[in-house]
């Protein structure tokens, strides 16, 4: 056999092992995009006419989240509470119940299913992305104006200023905005945001969070409008208060 059958020879082996690869119909979900908290659910599917599935299992970060032997599920200890796994008809589902601090840290993770049947092994890939998590919204009312505290944050942020009836963003020329930031001892940031109007401070105000990856604000809060005295209101509320005390005083003096 010549060199030039040799490399046909290999050629031909070579199509027939992709062939057989790509002949295994594995399917997994697309890329999920995750809200905080909730629920997620992957699903990988081994076409029902390609024989018996000898494997299939997700793995994440070399761990093996959960795993079909000869087409049945191997019910061992999950590696969190937090992960279910189902398995129907040559389809694996793994569910996690919550998302989880790690993932709000990464914000996008990467899961593998890999399968072995009779066609030959496989492996395809997906991910599920995180949305910015803000753990908590904390509104603070000072006497130079109000400030907003937002726990939780995976990445910096920049906090916007709204008078919601306006629906205009305040600027330098409307009030003094300073941003002060503190990282926590898990992931995350804790950004204040304080606001010092420099005409009416009465309100109403909005501060939003505004995350530059998503091009969304990804969390706010409304400081209502609130009605300010006077030291003239002050003082005629006063004298009305005395003059009825005395008008009362009077009227029992009398009976």
């Amino acid at each position: 056999m010549g060199v030039k059958d040799v490399l046909v020879h290999l050629w031909v082996l070579s199509a027939a092992v992709q062939i057989r690869h790509a002949s295994t119909g594995l399917s997994v979900s697309p890329t999920v995009t995750a809200t905080c908290g909730q629920s997620v659910t992957l699903h990988c599917n081994a076409s029902s006419n390609r024989g018996t599935v000898f494997h299939l299992s997700w793995i994440k970060d070399n761990t093996t989240l959960c795993k079909v032997e000869n087409d049945h599920l191997v019910v061992d200890k999950q590696p969190t509470s937090d992960v279910e796994c189902h398995y129907d008809t040559k389809s694996l589902f793994v569910t996690f119940l919550q998302t989880s601090k790690e993932q709000q840290e990464r914000a996008l993770d990467e899961y593998i299913c890999k399968q072995r049947s009779e066609q030959g092994p496989a492996s395809k890939k997906t991910w599920v992305e995180l949305k910015e998590c803000i753990q908590r919204v904390d509104p603070i009312k000072k006497a130079e104006g109000p400030t907003c505290s937002f726990t939780g944050v995976r990445r910096d942020g920049d906090v916007h200023w709204y008078r919601p009836r306006e629906e205009a963003r305040l600027t330098e020329d409307d009030a003094v905005i300073e941003k002060k930031e503190s990282v926590d001892k898990e992931c995350c940031l804790t950004i204040f945001s304080s606001l010092k109007p420099k005409k009416d401070h009465t309100g109403p105000y909005t501060c939003s969070l505004w995350n530059s990856q998503s091009q969304n604000y990804t969390a706010s809060h409304t400081f209502p409008h609130e009605e300010k005295l006077t030291s003239g209101s002050g003082m005629l509320h006063g004298r009305w208060s005395i003059g009825n005390c005395l008008i009362i005083s009077v009227l029992l003096t009398s009976l």
